[in-house]
């Protein structure tokens, strides 16, 4: 149904005051600009004030798929939600027809607990673009302290490159991707540099080399485990600020076949995976990020699920967001039943994402001690 789920946080100085403020987010927090879609706010009341509401999940939908609109609603539950508010962008839809949908979706919701205050129609995510409020409160039913009141029954989308979900994108210099497909392909698109049956080969020769560096643990005596242990994982340090340092792409990363090659054994299996979970939530979390997504291209079944389990893990804390649901929906689709996977899947739509990275990284410490034979 190709629903994605997107997360923002604003600070302080940061204030979404009219519709045209908030459409104009869309694309910083998705990290590609939707076309022909249902998008749904959900906001929790500031806990301070209670007057003040902070922007939580933002949440996709197909335009054409009524079941996976209602399913957003399954999901904003989850989130005890203080305010709804919702946006249709399409192109094809007249305001009438998106009168009617809005309408609808309205009671669909309200048959499942919740109200959404008011749905805007906007064609496309352009800044300027006109919008018009097709269902909901009207600015006349507005609270006396609703802030934007002018802009509410219509207007224009705000400047986007100027919206607070772009301060990353201003900071590393790039762009949202176009639309949600490229995003996907980003996680999903096979290493241009190799051929199938090279992937295929690296894949073999990632779980040959894993195996070869587990058997060498086992056969060592116990005085050495500890320096072979620390050898390998330092290995992984290294090659981390190696991409950190040279400030290599995932296109970088892709054509150097040496890279991939060292890499992609720490992928195989979960005592290898789970000792560098770590590394994710260190000032090497974006090579980390970079070198799995890579690693994920290059390789195929459990190696390449695993890496992008891994790059959701590391997405977060690099202001990467927008990549979670992209790279944990294709690591499903590699690997259906992979534990990690589902668990950060589950995790992120029910806003506890965080929580989880927390206790991966908590578990990684106990993998690393396994490895080093402590425990």
């Amino acid at each position: 149904m190709g629903n994605a789920v997107g997360m923002t946080t604003t600070s302080p100085d940061q204030y979404i005051v009219t519709p045209g403020n908030l459409l104009a987010n869309i694309p910083g927090i998705l990290g590609y600009y939707p076309h022909e879609s249902f998008v749904l706010f959900v906001f929790q009341a500031h806990r301070t004030t209670g007057r003040l509401y902070e922007l939580g999940p933002v949440l996709r939908a197909d335009i054409d798929d009524p079941e996976a609109i209602v399913e957003l609603c399954r999901a904003a539950q989850l989130h005890d939600p203080s305010l709804i508010l919702g946006a249709i962008i399409s192109t094809g839809t007249d305001a009438d027809t998106a009168t009617d949908v809005a309408e609808e979706t309205i009671l669909a919701f309200r048959d499942l607990g919740l109200d959404i205050a008011a749905i805007w129609l906007v064609p496309e995510l352009l800044s300027g673009a006109p919008y018009l409020r097709v269902a909901g409160e009207s600015a006349s039913e507005l609270g006396e302290n609703t802030t934007g009141r002018e802009f509410w029954d219509a207007g224009e989308v705000g400047n986007i490159l100027d919206a607070a979900s772009m301060a990353n994108y201003r900071r590393t210099g790039t762009l949202p991707a176009l639309n949600r497909q490229e995003t996907v392909e980003f996680c999903s698109g096979p290493n241009p540099y190799m051929t199938p049956a090279e992937i295929t080969s690296a894949t073999s020769f990632a779980h040959q080399h894993a195996e070869s560096m587990l058997a060498a643990l086992m056969r060592c005596p116990e005085e050495d485990e500890y320096r072979l242990a620390e050898a390998i994982l330092c290995d992984w340090g290294e090659l981390l600020s190696y991409v950190l340092n040279s400030e290599l792409t995932v296109e970088d990363i892709m054509a150097d076949a040496d890279i991939i090659a060292q890499a992609a054994p720490y992928f195989t299996n979960h005592q290898f995976r789970d000792c560098i979970l770590d590394s994710t939530f260190t000032s090497l979390g974006q090579a980390a990020f970079l070198v799995a997504i890579a690693v994920a291209r290059s390789t195929e079944k459990t190696v390449r699920a695993n890496a992008l389990a891994v790059a959701a893990l590391a997405a977060g804390p690099i202001g990467m967001e927008h990549y979670v649901a992209p790279a944990l929906q294709v690591a499903l689709e590699t690997v259906p039943d992979h534990g990690l996977a589902n668990l950060l899947s589950q995790a992120h739509v029910a806003g506890g994402l965080y929580l989880v990275a927390q206790a991966c990284v908590k578990g990684s410490e106990q993998a690393r001690a396994q490895l080093f034979g402590l425990l």
